[in-house]
């Protein structure tokens, strides 16, 4: 999978996330989706590369056990910058930001496993 589909399929994934959790804490009103969902947008298009960059680098120098260790290391610090975008962006309460960040990286991070199978989905 190239990297523009990787980044692709996370934002299908991650943006209605981000707005299903925004709708079930009514943080979110109706006319304000073009903005959640730009808000969302940024938080993925900044953190997307230097994940991507950084899971190549640890698959191709580590072992599959470590490479997971530093993929671990790599999502947290992704969830906790989308976390920060997301209730900046937002004005949300840093809770509220943090577990939509975690809510829709766990779900694009599943996604990728399943479609991309263990070993790909850590590349």
């Amino acid at each position: 999978m190239s990297q523009l589909s990787a980044l692709l399929l996370t934002l299908l994934i991650e943006l209605p996330c981000v707005w299903l959790i925004s709708r079930l804490w009514a943080a979110s009103a109706p006319r304000t989706l073009p903005r959640l969902l730009a808000v969302a947008a940024l938080a993925s298009l900044l953190t997307h590369p230097f994940a991507w960059h950084g899971h190549e680098w640890l698959a191709s120098r580590l072992s599959q056990e470590q490479a997971l260790q530093g993929w671990l290391v790599i999502e947290s610090l992704v969830v906790l910058v989308e976390a920060i975008v997301l209730a900046w962006g937002l004005g949300w309460r840093w809770q509220q930001g943090l577990a939509a960040s975690l809510f829709s990286n766990a779900a694009s991070a599943a996604a990728g496993y399943v479609l991309l199978g263990a070993s790909h989905a850590l590349a």
